[in-house]
């Protein structure tokens, strides 16, 4: 994963004032899932995974990840139950 290469990562918020269509937005969001998404298997037989940003443990289709309300956020579904007990 590329944030694998960083010394340190930090998470910044987004101002509400910015076009949420815009290209930049677009590119961030695409570099995001290129780093969280990945398939395993042959053509006829293919698993997409992905990696919570929560926890960084890898979600199989299985556990899918859930969106939560508000800020669109894809985490798994443990980190939610740990969020909400």
């Amino acid at each position: 994963l590329l944030q694998t290469r960083f010394t340190s990562c930090q998470a910044l918020a987004v101002r509400r004032d910015i076009d949420m269509s815009s290209s930049v937005i677009k590119l961030a969001r695409d570099a995001i899932a290129s780093q969280t998404r990945w398939r395993e298997g042959d053509d006829s037989d293919t698993i997409e995974y992905e990696t919570c940003p929560a926890c960084y443990s890898h979600v199989s289709p299985r556990d899918k990840l859930e969106v939560m309300s508000g800020c669109y956020h894809r985490i798994c579904f443990t980190c939610i139950r740990d969020c909400v007990s």
